[in-house]
């Protein structure tokens, strides 16, 4: 078992070209784009200070959330952590040795968003007001919905979160359109194998049959040639020997 692991670990396809010419590009501008953006809104916004940047739709609000995504855990940081780090490594894994272009796309947008965050953690200012006060290793949190609707105007994000939302969205859209393809395999496989069982002959059958016959038709057309011939070679050779007699 240990061997047959080793050569497939060996053998396998890791598809390390497209990983390094596409998904690390990505990965590194998701990742740098997340930092940067929660770096001006540490520079310039106290925490708690909230600006409407497009009314009705979104606006900014700086928070530190010592929790996970959207502001979920906020009570218990360690944990969120302990979590993180799991989920991170999980799709670190699952992204080694996947190879499905479409799959890396996706897990390139998880990961992004995954190790944005927990990094970030690092370097984040620690919490100056509020019930977590004092609490460091949070997130800088800064977006928030401008709007009511299923109670978006709850939620405190940044682009990491973004960044996974995406993720997730272009993984489910890949799972559904790859059952779809599976479906419409199955069912055309079924009527093929259908369509063999109703049909009465197959070609080959058809040649096999005709072909004997065709061969004894022809048979019984040269074969009185052949009889009348060998007849007229007879009479002529008995013609000849009267003859000289």
């Amino acid at each position: 078992m240990w061997l047959n692991l080793q050569q497939w670990l060996k053998h396998r396809d890791y598809a390390w070209k497209f990983k390094l010419v596409v998904c690390l590009p990505v990965f590194l501008t998701l990742v740098s784009f997340d930092w940067i953006s929660k770096g001006v809104v540490a520079a310039l916004m106290e925490q708690n200070e909230s600006l409407s940047f497009i009314p009705g739709f979104l606006r900014f609000n700086y928070v530190i959330n010592p929790g996970a995504a959207y502001g979920f855990n906020s009570g218990n940081p360690a944990l969120a952590i302990i979590l993180a780090a799991l989920v991170t490594t999980f799709l670190t894994i699952v992204f080694i040795f996947a190879n499905d272009r479409k799959f890396l796309f996706a897990l390139t947008f998880l990961g992004a968003g995954s190790w944005a965050n927990i990094l970030a953690r690092a370097w984040a200012p620690m919490v100056l007001s509020g019930a977590n006060a004092g609490i460091k290793g949070g997130v800088i949190d800064f977006l928030q919905w401008d709007f009511t609707f299923l109670n978006s105007s709850t939620y405190i994000f940044n682009l990491a979160d973004v960044w996974v939302t995406f993720g997730v969205i272009i993984l489910v859209i890949i799972l559904i359109f790859e059952g779809l393809m599976f479906i419409i395999q199955q069912r055309k496989e079924h009527a093929k194998s259908v369509a063999i069982n109703q049909a009465p002959h197959s070609p080959s059958n058809e040649i096999k049959e005709t072909k004997p016959d065709n061969l004894s038709v022809e048979e019984d057309q040269y074969q009185p040639q052949s009889t009348t011939t060998n007849n007229a070679s007879s009479q002529t050779l008995t013609d000849d020997i009267e003859s000289e007699n």
